[in-house]
């Protein structure tokens, strides 16, 4: 089913799997030059800060949308066969996270060429933030589309919630440029520990509130325990809303 995904996003594409690496190479560019000319952020390798928040991003947010009314969209599917209805949600993830893997790639090489230096020990624990932000994502995933069954109107308002929720996380700014006291309230989104500690591992970012990055780190793993437990004790009843 993951390679079904993959398969039929870009099926018919002129560029295909290309988007991969164009799609967050020109969001980069685009808002890397807004904000390099127009609003200057005083940060050393900007793009790479951006680059990098950007594909995490886009993995999580292009996961969620997708996801959410999946159940729903393939309620023909389940009519007809008897599977885990919990690998339809899944598959789209892992689709998602392929691509996500890709760009990670892209990212490495823009590094080389611009002759980033690279810590060799904090690559080590990149495995492990992937592994984190996948299961937040699938977590995620797995709750808002148990509740988009129940409740339709909850796709539309996860979109909107996304939208929202992209400024809440520093993705195009850096939280170190906001009061202490407000830097501290972005930590109540995982998505910002994720970030730190992603940034950390690849780019050698400095993390500047250790403790809290860990606590998104911990709420990650409960997010997704929590959005398996909901879909396993709602997709009992998927049939008769559906």
């Amino acid at each position: 089913m993951t390679e079904r995904e993959i398969k039929s996003k870009y099926k018919l594409s002129f560029l295909g799997i290309f988007w991969i690496i164009l799609n967050p190479l020109i969001q980069m560019l685009v808002i890397g030059f807004i904000f390099k000319f127009f609003t200057p952020i005083k940060t050393e390798n900007y793009l790479l800060y951006l680059f990098s928040g950007l594909i995490v991003w886009n993995f999580f947010s292009s996961s969620v949308t997708r996801s959410t009314p999946a159940i729903v969209n393939e309620r023909y599917l389940l009519k007809k066969a008897k599977f885990p209805r919990e690998m339809i949600i899944l598959s789209i993830v892992l689709s998602n996270f392929v691509q996500f893997l890709i760009s990670i790639s892209l990212l490495g090489l823009m590094m080389v060429l611009m002759g980033t230096k690279i810590n060799g020990l904090t690559w080590l624990y990149l495995p492990v933030c992937l592994l984190l932000i996948l299961l937040f994502t699938a977590g995620c995933s797995l709750i808002f589309s148990s509740f988009n069954v129940r409740y339709r109107d909850t796709s539309l308002a996860i979109n909107f919630l996304v939208s929202i929720w992209f400024y809440a996380t520093p993705v195009i700014y850096v939280s170190t440029m906001l009061p202490t006291w407000v830097s501290k309230w972005l930590y109540l989104n995982p998505l910002t520990g994720l970030m730190d500690f992603f940034r950390w591992s690849i780019l050698g970012w400095q993390i500047e509130n250790w403790f809290l990055m860990l606590g998104d780190v911990i709420v990650s793993l409960l997010v997704f325990g929590i959005g398996s437990y909901i879909f396993k004790k709602m997709s009992l009843d998927f049939d008769d809303w559906i």
